[in-house]
C-alpha cells in the first residue's frame, strides 16, 4: 500500500520525501525484492533525492547476501558519487565475492577499503591472496603475503598451504621452502602433507638437501618417499645420511617392507654396520626368503661364514615352526590314551635306549 500511495504522487507531480522513497525501498529490501529495489533507487537518483547512508547499507546488504557482486561493486559506486561511505560489512562483501571471480577486483576493493576508516579482517586479505594463487598468480599472492606480513597480520595456515603448495607445482622449490618455514611449529596434517608436496617437487628439482630437510619432519611414515630420499643419498656416496633416513621410517612406526628393509642392507653393508646389516635380514626373512641379491648384500656386511650361520639357524626356526604346526594339527590315534597306546611309548622308549646302549 506504501507503494501504491508513491506510484499516486509521482503521477500526480508530487516529489516524494526521502523518508518516503526510503520507507519503501527498505520494505523492499526486508522482502528480498531486488528489482523493486532497484527501479525504487532510480527513481531517486532521477528526482535528485539523496539516498541516506541507512538506505544504501540496507541495498548493499541485499545483494550481498544474494551473492551478486556485480551489484555490489555497482551500488558501492552510487554510494560513493551520493558522498556517501558505506558500512564495513559492505566492502568486506565486495572483496570475498570477487575473490572468488576475479582476482584483480577483489585487490582493488581491498585498496578502496584502506583508504577509509575501516580495518578489515584478514580473512579479506587472504581471500585476495588466495584468489591471486588460483589464478595462477603467484607474484601477486606472495606480495599480497609479504604486505600482511608487514602490516602485522596473521595469515591463516590455508592461506600459507596453498601458496606454498603452487610454489612448489611451479618448481620454485626455495621459495616455497622459505614460506613453509612461517608455519614453522605447526604440525598440523595440512602441514605435514604440505611437506610431501615440497618434498616431491624438491627431488623432481634434484634438492635432495630439501628433500631431506622436509623429509626429517614428516609425523607419519612414508616407505615411498623413504626408498625414494635413500636412493638417491645412496647414488650421492651419502650413505650415512641414507641409514638415518631408513632408519627414521621404522622409528616412526613405518612396518617392515620388501624395499625399506633391502636398502638398510645395502646401506649398512656399505657402511660395514653387521649389527644393522642383521637386523635388516631378520625383517627381510619375516616377509619373504632372502632374494640372491639379498644373501650377496649379506655376505658383504658379514661375510659368507656367518650368512650360512644366519641361514641355517632361520631354516631350523622355520623347520621346528612347521613342526609345531603339524603336531597342532594332528588327530591323536583312537586308543591312543589306553593301555596301548602306553605300551607303545613305552616300547619306543626302551627299543631306543637299547639302540643307544
Amino acid at each position: 500500500r506504501a507503494e501504491e500511495w508513491l506510484r499516486r504522487m509521482l503521477e500526480a507531480s508530487m516529489v516524494p520525501s526521502e523518508t518516503s522513497f526510503g520507507c519503501v525501498v527498505l520494505a523492499a529490501c526486508a522482502e528480498g525484492s531486488p528489482q523493486k529495489v532497484e527501479e525504487l533507487m532510480m527513481q531517486m537518483i532521477r528526482l535528485r533525492i539523496r539516498p541516506g547512508k541507512d538506505i544504501f547499507d540496507a541495498v548493499l546488504r541485499l545483494f550481498a547476501a544474494r551473492r551478486e557482486a556485480q551489484k555490489v561493486e555497482e551500488w558501492l559506486l552510487n554510494a560513493g558519487q551520493s558522498g556517501w561511505t558505506p558500512e564495513q560489512a559492505a566492502f568486506e562483501a565486495a572483496v570475498l565475492l570477487f575473490a572468488d571471480v576475479d582476482a584483480g577486483k577483489a585487490e582493488e576493493w581491498l585498496s578502496r577499503a584502506l583508504q577509509t576508516e575501516y580495518r578489515l579482517p584478514d580473512s579479506c586479505f587472504c581471500a585476495v591472496v588466495q584468489a591471486f594463487t588460483r589464478a595462477g598468480r603467484i607474484d601477486k599472492a606472495t606480495d599480497r603475503l609479504s604486505r600482511m606480513l608487514q602490516e602485522g597480520r596473521s595469515p591463516s595456515e590455508p592461506t600459507m598451504c596453498e601458496v606454498v603448495s603452487s610454489l612448489a607445482e611451479a618448481g620454485d622449490v626455495p621459495l616455497a621452502e622459505a614460506w613453509l618455514a612461517q608455519l614453522t611449529g605447526k604440525n598440523s596434517a595440512a602441514v605435514d602433507g604440505l611437506r610431501r608436496t615440497l618434498f616431491d617437487a624438491a627431488m623432481r628439482a634434484g634438492d635432495v638437501g630439501c628433500a631431506e630437510q622436509q623429509f626429517g619432519q614428516f609425523v607419519e611414515p612414508d616407505a615411498d618417499r623413504t626408498q625414494r630420499l635413500a636412493s638417491a643419498l645412496a647414488e650421492r656416496g651419502e650413505t650415512e645420511r641414507a641409514r638415518v633416513a631408513l632408519q627414521r621410517y621404522g622409528a616412526l612406526g613405518g612396518p617392515p617392507t620388501q624395499e625399506t628393509n633391502t636398502a638398510l642392507l645395502s646401506v649398512c653393508a656399505s657402511l660395514g654396520d653387521i649389527s644393522g646389516a642383521e637386523s635388516a635380514v631378520v625383517a627381510l626373512m619375516a616377509l619373504a626368503p632372502l632374494t640372491d641379491v639379498q644373501v650377496s648384500l649379506l655376505q658383504a656386511a658379514v661375510g659368507e661364514e656367518r650368512t650360512d650361520e644366519i641361514m641355517n639357524n632361520q631354516a631350523a626356526a622355520s623347520s621346528c615352526d612347521d613342526g609345531v604346526d603339524d603336531l597342532d594339527g594332528a588327530v591323536p590315534p583312537p586308543g591312543g590314551r589306553g593301555r596301548g597306546g602306553s605300551a607303545r611309548a613305552s616300547s619306543g622308549r626302551s627299543s631306543t635306549g637299547s639302540a643307544a646302549g
